[in-house]
């Protein structure tokens, strides 16, 4: 009779056990951006979505080298004005339009700081709320303090889902 109760007790706790399984890393959804910064190949990853959750732009989503997004890890930042639409090209100068990069050291390169930098974003693909979001960028990105080092971003590609969490 213990050994049935055992067997019963057992069994229950390895059902409700089994339903408590986290997601294993290679079940996770990655969203991703490739792009060459000086010249290197790099790869970003997110589990994030565009989304309006943006200080300077309309939409944005990042971009990691490590797809947790930990402290110190490199970053890209990509946003364009909420109006966005497949077919939309952005340049420099281009209001609620930004690109940010953080090289992992504590450095960080913005898009559109002086007249003369260069920034492109053109969106291939945007589905709205719900959808997909893809696109192509490259830009002439500076730091934001003195010695205002500059870096150039190219063949840049991204591709992720857009969620907003507030409809209008």
């Amino acid at each position: 009779m213990k050994t049935r109760y055992f067997i019963i007790v057992f069994l229950a706790i390895a059902c409700v056990a089994s339903g408590c399984k986290k997601k294993k890393e290679e079940d996770k959804v990655y969203y991703t951006s490739n792009f060459s910064v000086n010249g290197k190949v790099v790869q970003f990853k997110t589990t994030s979505t565009f989304g309006r959750f943006c200080i300077m732009t309309g939409v944005c989503n990042s971009f990691y080298l490590t797809p947790d997004g930990s402290l110190g890890t490199s970053f890209l930042s990509i946003g364009f004005p909420a109006n966005v639409s497949t077919g939309c090209t952005y340049k420099n100068g281009d209001s609620n339009v930004q690109i940010v990069y953080g090289d992992g050291n504590g450095y960080r390169y913005f898009s559109n700081l002086w007249d003369n930098d260069t920034l492109l974003i053109h969106i291939d693909e945007w589905q709205g709320h719900g959808g997909w979001a893809q696109g192509t960028f490259s830009a002439k990105l500076r730091m934001d303090i003195a010695p205002f080092d500059t870096i150039y971003i190219t063949n840049g590609i991204f591709s992720s889902r857009i969620w907003y969490y507030f409809q209008k």
